[in-house]
């Protein structure tokens, strides 16, 4: 490219652009943040999930579609953030750029939602960008090899070297949720057996900051939450991390039974569910050069279907009003979405943690 015949200005402008160029070239990211839309992970989700079929266990769910729940989630709560201007934006990656990207990218968050089953080359990558300086926010299964149908199946899951979730404390390859433990309905209604709520133990780091987001005007959060610290809205399954040590340093939050809360329950009249051993909910470590949040729950499912994220099966008594579409067609009320006004203290909690991994030192 000639330059000898330009002015300063095009001089400037030729050099700025080549800086550009040869940024991108190298993997510059275009935002901090980056989500993972994981080929894999909706495959698994299409082979666990049928698509909106009547007479099975889950006659609701979107099969493949069903992990945009998930990621989608994290969208929603990316783009409020963006248009409160609270970050520059976002970027959704593959797979293929996890493997083979990431660790060169200048990427300071990525988001890993529910993401069960990735591959050896992404769960590597992941690890040295982390060693390196990144900051990960990862949710429910992430990292899991599978879920196990008891604890005592989780408890014997063959731990090896280099797994995602020994970046949070956890040796075990796989998973157990809480509902193969907590069998009691709880009170409330739409809630599943085992559904457990967040209440939170410290309000610092990944939780500082739950007010503020929850009400940017006043800094103040519901009654409830004031009394009680409980994150009310999630009302489903978690992950017990039953191999990970329960006095661990890096714990903001633990799990109560939904049907054990006096705030759902309060005459007592569901049996409780008895399980003496803690179960964390917020966890912050730092690794090496970086930083991990895990939430072993997914607040991120939870505002994906408030918000319909991946549309929805034309018979899903959850909408009634709404077209099955992906996104809301109609303003978010009770008459049209049952899971309407479930998540502002999930969101709340979303953003104040990635608020604390970009801003942290």
């Amino acid at each position: 490219m000639d330059t000898k015949n330009r002015g300063p200005l095009g001089r400037v402008l030729v050099i700025a652009g080549l800086i550009i160029l040869i940024s991108s070239v190298r993997g510059k990211a275009a935002a901090p943040i980056a989500i993972l839309d994981s080929a894999r992970t909706s495959t698994y989700f299409g082979l666990a999930y049928g698509y909106c079929q009547a007479g099975t266990a889950d006659p609701n769910a979107l099969g493949a579609l069903e992990y945009k729940r998930y990621w989608g989630g994290w969208a929603r709560v990316l783009d409020e953030m963006k248009a409160a201007g609270k970050i520059t934006g976002y970027d959704v990656v593959n797979d293929s750029f996890i493997a083979n990207g990431l660790v060169k990218s200048s990427y300071k968050v990525l988001i890993l939602s529910n993401n069960v089953s990735m591959s050896i080359a992404m769960t590597d990558a992941v690890r040295t960008w982390v060693s390196n300086g990144g900051r990960l926010m990862a949710t429910f299964g992430t990292g899991y090899g599978a879920f196990a149908g008891t604890v005592e199946e989780a408890l014997a899951s063959k731990t090896t070297k280099n797994t995602l979730q020994q970046l949070w404390g956890d040796p075990l390859t796989k998973a157990v949720t809480t509902g193969t433990f907590g069998t009691v309905q709880p009170a409330t209604g739409g809630y599943p057996p085992g559904s457990v709520e967040p209440i939170i133990t410290r309000e610092e780091g990944p939780t500082a900051k739950i007010c503020q987001y929850y009400d940017p005007v006043t800094s103040t959060c519901p009654w409830y939450y004031q009394q009680s610290k409980i994150l009310a809205g999630y009302g489903d399954l978690a992950n017990m991390l039953v191999g990970r040590s329960e006095n661990y340093p890096g714990n903001y939050a633990m799990f109560a039974f939904a049907n054990n809360l006096t705030l759902y329950d309060p005459n007592n009249i569901w049996p409780d569910t008895t399980y003496a051993k803690p179960l964390p909910a917020v966890i912050y470590n730092a690794y090496r050069k970086g930083k991990v949040v895990y939430y072993p729950f997914a607040p991120d499912f939870i505002t994906g279907l408030e918000y319909d994220m991946a549309g929805h099966c034309s018979g899903d008594p959850n909408f009634p009003g709404e077209d099955p579409m992906p996104g809301l067609q109609n303003t978010l009320n009770w008459d049209n979405n049952r899971w309407a006004d479930r998540t502002p203290l999930l969101r709340a909690l979303m953003k104040s943690t990635i608020d604390f991994l970009l801003t942290s030192q």
